[in-house]
C-alpha cells in the first residue's frame, strides 16, 4: 500500500461556492444536523427534488436477521472477519471487485477488548 496523502471528505464542500445533490435525506435531519449544514458549511437554501433513481431499496441493520449477529466473545473477531469477507463479495460479480465495508465499534475500549 502506498499512502498518497489523506484528507477529510467533510472539508471538501467548504471549498465550493455551490453544493448540489447533497443527500436524499435532508427532510429527516435533526435540528443539530441542519444547524451544522447552515453554520459549518454555510448552506442556507434547500431544494427538495424527488430522486431520479426511485425509492431506496437498500436494507440496513435491523431490516432482516442477516444484519444482526450475536457471537460468544472468543469467536467475536473471527465472526467479524468472516462477515466482512462475505459482505465485500458482490453477488454475481465476476471481475473480482470487492466493495468496501465499514465496521464501527462503540468505543476504542470495546475494539481492544
Amino acid at each position: 500500500v502506498i499512502d498518497c496523502g489523506s484528507f477529510s471528505f467533510a472539508e471538501i464542500p467548504k471549498e465550493y461556492s455551490f453544493v448540489l445533490g447533497v443527500s436524499g435525506t435532508l427532510r429527516t435531519l435533526s435540528a443539530p444536523e441542519m444547524s451544522l449544514l447552515r453554520n459549518t458549511y454555510k448552506i442556507q437554501k434547500f431544494s427538495y427534488i424527488p430522486s431520479v433513481y426511485g425509492t431506496n431499496a437498500s436494507s440496513f441493520a435491523g431490516d432482516n436477521g442477516r444484519d444482526i449477529k450475536l457471537e460468544p466473545q472468543p469467536a467475536h473477531f473471527s465472526a467479524i472477519t468472516r462477515e466482512i469477507d462475505d459482505r465485500r463479495t458482490i453477488l454475481g460479480d465476476t471481475t473480482g471487485f470487492k466493495r468496501p465495508v465499514l465496521v464501527f465499534f462503540e468505543s476504542t475500549k470495546i475494539l481492544l477488548e
